[in-house]
């Protein structure tokens, strides 16, 4: 609430004549009405020790007309005009930002009069990334405002698309009040899965490394179905033969991701990234696994001699007796000693996919008998190394 007034006196012209106006108004404004009362007199001149009277007007009002000959002269005033007229206060509607986790999300506009004042009459409307939300014959949704607050609860078709949306609501105003838009805010969906990884710890060559993912929501611990998880190791993300990622499916909140450990791997620790992916959403898990070197064995090894041409045969195994296909070099001691070329250079004998099968000639100072021959296999980034004796028999 305030009061304005103001007098308006000794109006004249440059010479001190043409004094035909002085007014005095009274205003006075509550927060719907307003008021404004005019008042007129004639100063017959006194301020200029002058006689003025012959210059007094008719004054006409909107509503009123009072003859020159009816305006009193300073020391009384006449009314001349009585208004009353209707004001709208201004509005101020605000919103915050909010999270949710969940595909239904309570948003919330707060109303108030310019002076801070809760409005408690008119409604709003909800824009949501532009749009007026509506029901779902097509027309907008409203809701009515109750002591400076409006409520409406807005769903999220595809909670997966973004996440995060842009909301406003508009004030439509009433009889007292102003129509207002009010501030933009945000609708946030962060963490809005939970993404759990299971793998062994610690594995080998020649074996798969499987990860599971589980993959529920936050909210109320349901598995999700739908999207898909990827993996990095090392930060390099896995791909299939044709250079796509390789991802897996999340079926009733699980996905299995298996991992062929090839001789791409060496015996060492490896960082692993799962990262569950659906639309705009994201999670991730990290976790290690270790690579360690495969204890090799020599499984049937023969050493045949036929005339001065030996023959090596055997299977390089791991602790189940299953081959371990890599490829590797033998070499050989006869007796303790290593078989070399003619220049001393020590020979070495290819091993293919982990099968030993290699010819050589029969040095001639090995006499008929028995003798021992010790192959031995060196230790390479899959396996540990290994030796082992044979007897050898020269007839």
């Amino acid at each position: 609430y305030f009061i304005q007034s103001s007098k308006l006196i000794a109006a004249k012209d440059m010479y001190g004549v043409e004094r035909r106006n002085i007014m005095t108004y009274y205003y006075k404004r509550t927060n719907f009405t307003s008021n404004v009362k005019a008042y007129a007199s004639n100063d017959d001149g006194r301020y200029v020790n002058m006689n003025t009277k012959k210059y007094v007007d008719n004054v006409r009002t909107n509503t009123k007309f009072i003859s020159s000959s009816d305006i009193p002269t300073l020391e009384k005033w006449a009314g001349i005009d009585d208004v009353n007229f209707n004001f709208k206060a201004k509005t101020v509607v605000t919103s915050s930002n909010v999270n949710t986790k969940t595909n239904k999300v309570s948003l919330k506009a707060n109303i108030k009069d310019e002076f801070g004042n809760p409005i408690n009459v008119g409604r709003v409307s909800l824009i949501v990334n532009g749009k007026a939300v509506k029901h779902s014959n097509g027309s907008i949704i409203y809701a009515n405002v109750k002591k400076g607050v409006a409520t409406i609860t807005y769903t999220i078709s595809n909670i997966w698309k973004s996440n995060s949306y842009k909301y406003y609501f508009k004030y439509l105003g009433s009889t007292n009040y102003q129509a207002k838009t009010g501030n933009t805010a945000t609708i946030n969906i962060p963490n809005m899965v939970n993404l759990q990884t299971v793998h062994s710890a610690t594995t080998t060559y020649a074996t798969n490394l499987t990860i599971t993912s589980k993959v529920t929501f936050t909210s109320n611990k349901t598995n999700v179905n739908g999207g898909y998880v990827l993996v990095k190791i090392n930060g390099k993300t896995l791909k299939n033969n044709d250079g796509t990622t390789k991802t897996v499916n999340v079926k009733n909140g699980v996905a299995k991701y298996n991992i062929k450990l090839n001789s791409s791997y060496s015996a060492k620790k490896y960082n692993i990234t799962v990262v569950y992916v659906n639309g705009a959403q994201r999670a991730e898990q990290n976790s290690t696994f270790k690579i360690n070197k495969i204890t090799a064995n020599i499984a049937s090894p023969t050493v045949s001699v036929d005339k001065n041409l030996v023959t090596v045969k055997g299977r390089i195994v791991n602790n189940n007796n299953l081959k371990i296909k890599y490829n590797n070099t033998v070499t050989v001691k006869i007796d303790g000693k290593t078989l070399t070329y003619n220049s001393g250079a020590t020979r070495k004998f290819t091993v293919k996919n982990g099968s030993i099968n290699f010819k050589f000639v029969l040095p001639t100072t090995y006499k008929k008998g028995t003798h021992t021959v010790t192959l031995i296999v060196p230790e390479i980034k899959e396996t540990y190394g290994v030796r082992k004796n044979v007897t050898m028999t020269i007839a």
